[in-house]
């Protein structure tokens, strides 16, 4: 059975995104210290929306966090 990929990114995808090695994600995985896949196999396979929701959250949180902010207050 074949997955449909416009719905999954591989290992090599999102550790190209992490700007890491796909064994040190998978390595990262093991640990606990990212998501696992939606999919187990070769390749392992993400859920794109998973994905794209996990770096939307953190781009939310360094937009928030983030001197250019409107919510943003300077340590006096």
């Amino acid at each position: 059975m074949s997955l449909p990929s416009s719905m999954y990114y591989t290992t090599k995808e999102v550790a190209a995104m992490e700007g890491v090695t796909p064994g040190y994600l998978l390595e990262q995985v093991s640990n606990g210290k990212f998501m696992s896949p939606a999919h187990y196999g070769k390749p392992n396979r993400w859920l794109k929306s998973t994905i794209d929701s996990y770096y939307e959250k953190l781009n939310e949180q360094a937009t928030l966090h983030s001197a250019c902010s409107p919510t943003y207050q300077a340590i006096q």
